[in-house]
């Protein structure tokens, strides 16, 4: 497990938003995971309450 989570919700993995995600979370030194949003099945509200 991660000890910091970066969540990337631009669809370009090679853009300007994942390389500042990919420096600053490579700079804190600590165990880090980027997350793409692009890369999950993320549905509709279904409204099941």
């Amino acid at each position: 497990m991660a000890d910091i989570v970066g969540i990337c919700g631009s669809a370009r993995k090679k853009g300007s938003t994942a390389a500042l995600l990919k420096e600053v979370l490579a700079s804190t030194g600590m165990e880090s995971e980027l997350i793409f949003l692009s890369d999950l099945n993320i549905g509709f509200c279904t409204g099941c309450l």
